[in-house]
């Protein structure tokens, strides 16, 4: 995790369409391994570089209600419905 952390430090490139914000991929590893701290602490780093992501939100919110911070995750959610296609076919809804 801190080389990962120090990759993200020095990560110098934008989001677009086709990139993934460095600190969206760090807190994939800690989700998986239910460090929901560290993971949220992450996704909200990436949100503050691309506040409308998707996995951003979705995974901010799921670490959120894995610490057992109902008001918060319900708050990722609601951000989450309102930037969502309305005809989206995701396995997430």
């Amino acid at each position: 995790m801190k080389i990962m952390r120090e990759a993200v430090k020095s990560d110098e490139f934008s989001v677009d369409e086709q990139s993934m914000p460095a600190n969206e991929l760090l807190g994939d590893l800690p989700l998986k391994l239910h460090q929901s701290t560290p993971a949220r602490e992450a996704y909200e780093a990436a949100l503050k570089e691309a506040p409308n992501r998707f996995n951003s939100l979705y995974r901010a919110a799921l670490s959120a209600q894995l610490e057992g911070k109902e008001d918060l995750a319900k708050s990722y959610f609601a951000r989450l419905v309102t930037v969502a296609d309305p005809g989206t076919k995701r396995r997430e809804f």
